[in-house]
């Protein structure tokens, strides 16, 4: 009987012989392994039962949703100063009811003020790109395509960047003194930390 019918026969190609014969011998290197580690160390494989965030697809998914929160943390932020710096120009004059005074608003060097718009709106797009990233992340993911994650890694190195200065100058031009911008500060930090 030829070699290629002789191998249907018996139900195993030689192919599949082949890798259960390698399997057997992985299990039995991994065995091998186990029982050298333990003799000379006391513990066992796996030491950790449930490792949270050892497994790459879960630790993935968590630092998207991360980065989705932040995204839209920084379009927030970012839009609401903008609103808060184009309302309060100095010379300006408000009418109407408000929720809050404007007094935490720089009204100093008109060039610093349009760097203080510059970078809130810089940031407002690097959150929205943060957010877009983080959905082909996702979706990268769910179908196994590691090459989503290039993307994605890129954009969070640049926003992270990007974001360390602005909280620098931010931190320096505006008075401390105003609780909102101490708290964008330690929301900040935060994120960066993050």
């Amino acid at each position: 009987m030829p070699q290629s019918m002789m191998g249907s026969v018996s139900g195993l190609s030689m192919a599949s012989r082949g890798s259960r014969m390698s399997v057997a011998r992985s299990v039995a290197s991994v065995a091998t392994l186990t029982t050298t580690m333990e003799k000379k160390t006391g513990l066992r494989l796996p030491i950790l039962e449930y490792a949270g965030f050892t497994d790459v697809q879960r630790a993935s998914v968590f630092s998207a949703l991360y980065t989705a929160i932040q995204g839209l943390f920084l379009m927030v932020v970012g839009f609401f100063e903008i609103y808060c710096l184009s309302l309060a120009v100095p010379g300006s004059s408000h009418y109407g009811y408000y929720l809050f005074s404007f007094d935490f608003v720089y009204v100093g060097n008109p060039h610093v003020r349009n760097s203080l718009v510059l970078f809130a709106a810089v940031s407002a797009i690097g959150g929205l790109v943060l957010i877009v990233a983080s959905v082909l992340l996702m979706q990268g993911l769910r179908r196994e395509d590691e090459s989503r994650m290039e993307t994605w890694l890129w954009s969070v190195v640049v926003v992270t960047v990007f974001r360390m200065l602005v909280v620098i100058y931010s931190s320096i031009v505006n008075d401390m003194v105003f609780s909102y911008h101490v708290i964008i500060l330690l929301f900040g930090l935060f994120f960066l930390a993050g």
